[in-house]
């Protein structure tokens, strides 16, 4: 059955973008960034406990990363990626004929960059 454009307007993944963001910083840029920082002051100025807090640090982050891969994988297989669809059918002529939907107000098109559409081929 072919997907309509209204029906990528409903949330079908795990993570908001807005959480899939903050998880893929924390877990690719802050707390490597922090870990490190510590570990590096922890050898200057004998601070303690670097080895645990490098250790905590990396198996927070892998955490993080396998949730931000987990949640990355339910967006790419939704129907939240997409724009719009492009229904593609066959015409009493034999002929193709292709239209294009998009929720809301066509010409939101006009602010945006790219598109990211679905098509769905002729059945």
């Amino acid at each position: 059955m072919p997907t309509t454009a209204d029906e990528t307007v409903a949330q079908d993944y795990i993570l908001s973008n807005k959480l899939y963001d903050i998880l893929k910083l924390l877990a690719i840029i802050i707390i490597p960034a922090v870990a490190t920082f510590y570990v590096t002051i922890a050898a200057i100025w004998g601070l303690p406990s670097a080895e645990e807090v490098a250790a905590t640090a990396v198996a927070i982050s892998t955490l993080l990363g396998v949730i931000v891969k987990i949640g990355d994988k339910s967006y790419n297989e939704s129907a939240g990626k997409f724009d719009g669809v492009v229904n593609i059918s066959a015409t009493p002529r034999g002929t193709q004929k292709v239209s294009l939907e998009v929720p809301g107000d066509p010409m939101d098109i006009v602010n945006k960059d790219q598109l990211t559409l679905k098509v769905n081929p002729p059945e």
